[in-house]
């Protein structure tokens, strides 16, 4: 089969490898399409959690060529996508329901052979199915949708709650489009050419943001956060350098330089650059 393999930090080419062969609870998928990612910037680089030689791509989807003896759920022909982590299972943080904290994580497309194949070998319980109204390009958003998806579990956003987010990328703009489905209408931020893709989804971009030096994204960055919540912050009293402004609030910090104790509703600040 023809992939993308990288054998070092910023060395790739394509090359012919072998087909792989399901094992009993294992499938064999044919990539239709794959997604590229920030995440795959960063393999490219040599970080994160790259191993090589590496196929990398990890969102992906495609139909079903061949599966294992012991598989009963998925037939050849099935269109699919699949959860690209794979965990031991037996380690405390799995045994403890804390699987993506396992002392022996694997993902395909960082340190497994990935979807920038022509085929790809899954376990048949990472496997899901695909809806026939979605195309293959379209799937290839199943990954940072997921990703999304436990944003807005970490953030919790209730009735009340204000929400400032900083980056229109695809999956600030999958996360801004889930909580306003959540009943939230978070304040948003991006850049041109992202600010159309962000309205064109509905979405309304409150504020651009020049990204140049890092100190100049900083000063814009908290000039923002001054702008958003201006009953916050004493007249004149400048904001706290760092400000642990991450997922899923920053209330921690925002509240010891505010004059008086916050209202029952949060502010959550969600950085996506």
């Amino acid at each position: 089969m023809k992939a993308i393999q990288y054998t070092a930090p910023r060395q790739f080419a394509v090359v012919d490898l072998p087909k792989p062969e399901p094992g009993p609870h294992q499938v064999v998928i044919r990539v239709k399409a794959c997604g590229i990612c920030k995440t795959d910037l960063t393999i490219h680089d040599g970080s994160f959690l790259a191993k090589f030689p590496l196929v990398n791509g990890h969102e992906f989807a495609g139909v079903i060529d061949s599966v294992g003896s012991a598989v009963t759920k998925w037939k050849v022909g099935d269109r699919v996508t699949a959860d690209n982590t794979e965990l031991c299972g037996y380690c405390e943080p799995c045994r403890s329901d804390k699987p993506l904290y396992c002392e022996n994580f694997n993902s395909h497309g960082c340190n497994m052979p990935g979807g920038f194949a022509e085929y790809v070998l899954i376990n048949h319980d990472k496997v899901f199915a695909l809806s026939d109204k979605l195309s293959f390009e379209e799937a290839t958003f199943t990954e940072p949708t997921a990703c999304a998806v436990h944003g807005v579990d970490r953030i919790a956003p209730r009735f009340g709650d204000s929400i400032l987010m900083f980056g229109a990328g695809p999956t600030g703009i999958i996360l801004a489009q889930l909580l306003r489905r959540a009943g939230q209408f978070p304040a948003l931020t991006g850049r041109e050419p992202r600010q159309h893709l962000a309205r064109h989804g509905g979405l309304q971009v409150d504020m651009e943001l020049h990204l140049g030096h890092p100190a100049e994204k900083n000063s814009q960055v908290f000039h923002l956060i001054r702008s958003f919540l201006p009953h916050l912050f004493r007249c004149g009293r400048p904001l706290p350098r760092p400000c642990p402004f991450i997922v899923p609030r920053c209330l921690p910090c925002l509240n010891h330089f505010s004059e008086k104790p916050l209202p029952f509703c949060k502010i959550h600040v969600i950085i996506l650059l």
